[in-house]
């Protein structure tokens, strides 16, 4: 039956379909699997609905299916006709062959119809044809079906493909019609991935419509804000989140037709009421024509590091505090005046709510307000705080740490029973927690300083013990105050004494001066002129024998101030100057003098000249010890700190002015002061501090700050390239090794540099920024240099927050070993496992080792660590013999640090005791740098080991000392071979070299070799080949929980063919 008719017509806008009426009914259902979109029969005639996209080729297949009868010369011409109009690639084979294409099959596979004509058809395909589709071929049946085929410049991509027998020109041919899928595919792929992530992803994630209503949420969403699934179903995110959060989630919407992927902080409401704070990832899913269809964002909960982040920054406050206040003890003589600048300073931008110093009254009965800040309302007016024990206060901060004499706080002040009397009026202005420490003057408390905050649970031990240090200082304030007013009490007393004392002009110690202002002579005591070292005669009775011996740099101070007393605006003269004495050496001598007036004019000046010589080097020793390092004869840290103070005031107020801070750790310092011992390690710093010298420029400030720990100040720093120069001439002062005693050492360092900016507030910020860099050159492998980014703070919390987790967890019991099996490559049959651990973190996800084992050595966790996996690993051994599994070996992976333990050979003997085991089940790994560290103290430790009766082996040989003079020297029983020389056994020739000889090597010495990571059958063959003994991998199994190694044992074959 023939095509009665076919329509064309629009659906909506560039949606453009054919309906076909009147086709044959093998036709009609070939149509079906063309993929039309509609089908039925009107009247007895079949008919389909079709988009033009595929209509053209439909059409000209049904030219060839249903007019087949007609003449050839229609059908060519339809043929053209058809194959240059459709938007598909057509091509015509005989017998596999190209006979002609299209231009859309050369556009579609990027060649020409010349390059295709007389080639195989299979040149378009990137995979063979099923052994349905070719018998289907070759018996002329119609196919249709999907494969991948590739373009010229052999990239592949997915068709489909609508292929039919037809006679053309005499000859039957093949006809096929083909089809670019790839975006069907990707968007089939799109549905599939958004079905799978909420399966597996451990973060929240979020699923929004075209329309940003929630499509799907995942259970850690769920848990995370409290809802169930329904409850999210519909909604929009901002509905659940704070005002903050509903800004940002607008913004990262508005960004949606800009960007695929956005990523802003958003804080949340928990069902509760709480804040969540989180980071959304927000990614977008277009559709062919590039409109949003969906959105999805991984949702990461950071509450925990925004609660550190404030944690950090309060103590950075109020280390800033200390540091101001220190500087306003010295410049701030009345104590009322420090009280009021640290209440100030404290409470600034609400670190504290309020802030007040209560100091005892006269009558010593209570404490009364002299310095507040912050928001007092009327709190401080109906304050009475009584201190004896018997006043009805005493359940008042206040009134406790005074009484008790140390800090008292309350985190709750509401639910506090011991704040039942006071809470009232604390609550009244909205604080929440207070704290308050006592002032101390001689070991008696004479006040104290409050601290009142409106968040609960405000104090821990650290703010505390912060706060009992500022109070400390507070304390040492009015200690000098009132020392300062008994030192004025006493100079008065003192100088009306030397009135007396000078009038009398009595023998004394002192030598005694009178002089005459009239005449212009001066009278000088024997004791005067032998104190310089001149005898009666060497001195005459000129006003010059006095002025021409001070020293030039004291004269004219003096003169001021015998001006001053002659003038009448001064009593008392008072004056330390240097003398020289008559060997041309200068002494410090201080005179006290009065003066005498006739007729309102000052006629005479009386004075004695005291010897303080001995008191004024002892003072410029210790303001030079105040100053300079003892040890090196540097700047300290106090003289380094001021200079760094002076340039951060400096950038603020001029332009163009750079400097830059280098902070110097030498690496494995404390290795050469364990090794020999600290005259050594100081010799040694001595030394290094002097090679740094000569790197210094003459603007340069250069200190040690203690320890190994030196640091720069580099002024000016102009450019990254004179920075660079400068650190490179560091390093290179330190290329030549120290001699210290009969030993030479090769000295590196790593260093930290934050550039001045007038951003920072004081130099401890910046010598944090500084600190922070130099850790991160030493984690990048030591002898470096880090410049400090901001991330560098992000990171140090990350790190503070992981080594936080990590205690935790070994309170927790979050560690779990898994165990990979060791097959025995003679009989291929399980001799044991070896012990790897495992972190599975309190919101169960799997942590790698790689990600905290280092952290571990660093902290010394992994002692602790290394411990419990040994006592886990003889556990387990006990259980298989329990279950029948006997002669089953552990290996476990032990550290240099618990190598290091004095008490390791007792913990592994009694732990195998306590299990009652056989030591040989129990094998200790080792890695080569762990047991080349001390080879003297590795060989004692190895051969204790050996005759408690463990084994020993020495893990990832090959990749470190690989030292075999002591190889032979040590008690090993096995090498393990690193999984890096397996992975390309079989490909690279010096891998296999290298393990062919690491195992030839082992048996001439009596060893086993243990080859990891094995995973294809072709390195199995190899090692088996070449001997190797044992292989571990994932070829027969990864790493198994303990509670499925009984299974994998019983379902083991204890003989497998390699075939």
């Amino acid at each position: 039956m023939p095509v009665s008719k076919i329509y064309h017509f629009l659906s909506k806008p560039n949606s453009q379909y054919f309906l076909i009426l009147g086709l044959g009914v093998i036709h009609f259902l070939v149509g079906i699997i063309t993929s039309f979109l509609v089908y039925g029969e009107i009247h007895g005639e079949f008919f389909v609905i079709i988009p033009i996209s595929t209509a053209i080729t439909t059409m000209f297949l049904y030219k060839f299916f249903v007019y087949s009868s007609k003449k050839e010369k229609e059908n060519e011409e339809r043929l053209i006709f058809l194959t240059e109009a459709s938007s598909e690639g057509i091509v015509v084979h005989e017998k596999g062959i190209v006979l002609e294409a299209n231009p859309a099959a050369e556009k579609m596979f990027g060649t020409s119809i010349g390059e295709s004509i007389g080639k195989e058809i299979t040149q378009f395909f990137a995979e063979a044809l099923t052994d349905e589709i070719v018998q289907k071929v070759r018996t002329n049946l119609p196919v249709v079906f999907e494969i991948k085929a590739k373009r010229k410049d052999g990239t592949v991509f997915p068709v489909e493909v609508l292929g039919r027998t037809l006679s053309y020109r005499g000859r039957t041919v093949r006809v096929s019609a083909l089809r670019d899928i790839s975006i069907q595919k990707q968007s089939e792929n799109q549905k599939e991935f958004l079905k799978m992530i909420p399966k597996i992803s451990s973060e929240g994630f979020w699923l929004l419509d075209e329309n940003q209503k929630t499509v799907d949420v995942n259970e850690s969403l769920c848990k995370m804000l409290g809802y169930s699934k329904e409850e999210f179903l519909g909604r929009r995110p901002i509905e659940f989140a704070t005002d903050e959060g509903i800004r940002n989630l607008k913004k990262i919407t508005a960004m949606i037709r800009s960007t695929n992927h956005r990523k802003y902080e958003i804080p949340l409401r928990h069902k509760s009421g709480t804040v969540v704070h989180t980071i959304f990832s927000a990614s977008t899913i277009r559709g062919e024509k590039g409109e949003a269809i969906y959105s999805f964002a991984f949702v990461t909960d950071i509450t925990e590091n925004k609660k550190n982040e404030l944690k950090i920054e309060k103590l950075n406050r109020l280390y800033s505090i200390l540091y101001k206040t220190n500087e306003a003890i010295l410049r701030l003589k009345d104590p009322n005046s420090l009280f009021n600048f640290v209440c100030n300073i404290s409470s600034y931008k609400e670190l504290f709510k309020m802030v007040w110093v209560g100091m005892l009254n006269k009558e010593g009965t209570a404490l009364l307000p002299v310095a507040f800040a912050g928001s007092t309302g009327d709190y401080l007016d109906n304050l009475n705080i009584l201190i004896s024990d018997d006043s009805g206060d005493r359940h008042c901060i206040e009134g406790n740490a005074f009484r008790e004499g140390a800090a008292n706080y309350s985190n709750d002040v509401y639910n506090d029973s011991n704040m039942i009397l006071c809470s009232k009026e604390i609550l009244k202005n909205e604080f929440r927690s207070v704290a308050a420490i006592p002032l101390f003057l001689d070991s008696k408390p004479v006040g104290t300083v409050s601290f009142y905050s409106s968040e609960i649970n405000y104090f821990n031990i650290e703010i505390i013990t912060l706060l009992e240090t500022l109070a400390r200082d507070l304390s040492y304030a009015i200690k000098s105050s009132e020392m300062e007013k008994s030192r004025k009490i006493t100079e008065e007393a003192l100088r009306k004494s030397e009135e007396r004392y000078s009038l009398s002009a009595l023998a004394a110690n002192d030598g005694l001066w009178d002089m005459d202002i009239d005449s212009g002579e001066v009278y000088f005591s024997t004791r005067w002129k032998t104190m310089l070292g001149y005898s009666d005669s060497d001195i005459g009775k000129s006003v010059e024998e006095f002025f021409k011996r001070v020293h030039p740099d004291d004269l004219e101070e003096l003169k001021s101030n015998i001006q001053s007393l002659l003038d009448g605006h001064s009593t008392l003269l008072y004056s330390e100057h240097r003398m020289r004495q008559k060997d041309g050496t200068y002494i410090w001598v201080l005179i006290r003098g009065i003066s005498q007036f006739r007729n309102g004019k000052a006629c005479r000046i009386v004075g004695s000249q005291s010897d303080i010589h001995s008191r004024k080097i002892a003072e410029e020793k210790l303001s030079y010890d105040a100053l300079y390092d003892r040890l090196t004869g540097l700047p300290n840290r106090n003289f380094i700190m001021e200079k760094l103070n002076a340039s951060l005031e400096k950038i603020k107020t001029t332009e163009g002015f750079s400097f830059a801070v280098l902070f110097i750790d030498l690496d494995r310092f404390k290795n050469i002061n364990d090794s020999l011992g600290h005259l050594s390690g100081d010799k040694l710093l001595k030394e290094v501090g002097e090679r740094l010298k000569k790197v210094l420029r003459e603007t340069d400030t250069f200190g040690r700050l203690g320890g190994d720990e030196f640091l720069i100040v580099m002024e000016p720093a102009d450019s990254v390239s004179e920075l660079n120069q400068f650190i490179e001439n560091i390093f290179n002062e330190l290329v030549d090794p120290f001699t210290i005693g009969n030993h030479d050492f090769f000295v590196t360092t790593s260093i930290g540099v934050a550039i001045g900016s007038p951003k920072y507030n004081n130099s401890e910020e910046m010598l944090r920024d500084a600190d922070i860099a130099m850790y991160r050159a030493k984690d990048l492998g030591k002898n470096t240099f880090q410049i400090f980014q901001k991330d560098m703070t992000t990171n140090l919390l990350e790190h503070v927050t992981l080594e936080t987790n990590l205690r935790k967890a070994l309170k927790r019991k979050e560690f779990v070993l898994y165990y990979q099996p060791k097959i025995s490559l003679k009989d291929m049959s399980i001799t044991g496992f070896e012990a790897l651990i495992r972190w599975r973190s309190s919101d169960s996800k799997m942590i790698p080792p790689n990600d905290f084992i280092p952290l571990t050595e660093e902290t010394g966790l992994i002692v602790q660590i290394g411990e419990w996996v040994v006592r886990e690993a003889c556990l387990q051994i006990q259980k298989w013999e329990k279950a029948g599994f006997n002669k089953l070996d552990v290996s476990v992976n032990y550290s240099a640090k618990n190598f290091k333990q004095k008490n390791t050979c007792t913990l592994i003997q009694d732990t195998l005791s306590e299990f009652n085991l056989l030591p040989h089940l129990l094998n200790i790994e080792l890695t080569e740098s762990s047991v080349m560290e001390n080879p003297e103290y590795t060989v004692k430790v190895l051969n204790a080991l050996k005759e408690i009766g463990v084994s020993i082996s020495i893990d990832d040989f090959g990749t470190g000392y690989s030292s075999l003079n002591y190889l032979k020297k040590f008690p090993v029983d096995i090498l393990k071979i690193d999984r890096s020389f397996v992975q390309d056994i079989v490909t690279n020739p010096n891998d296999a070299a290298i393990t062919t000889a690491i195992i030839a090597l082992s048996h001439i010495l009596k060893l086993e070799v243990v080859a990891e990571g094995v995973e294809t059958k072709e390195q199995l063959q190899f090692l088996r080949a070449n001997g190797c003994d044992f292989i571990q991998g994932y070829f027969f199994s990864p790493p198994l929980p303990a509670e499925a190694t009984e299974t994998f044992l019983n379902n083991f074959k204890k003989q497998v063919s390699l075939n």
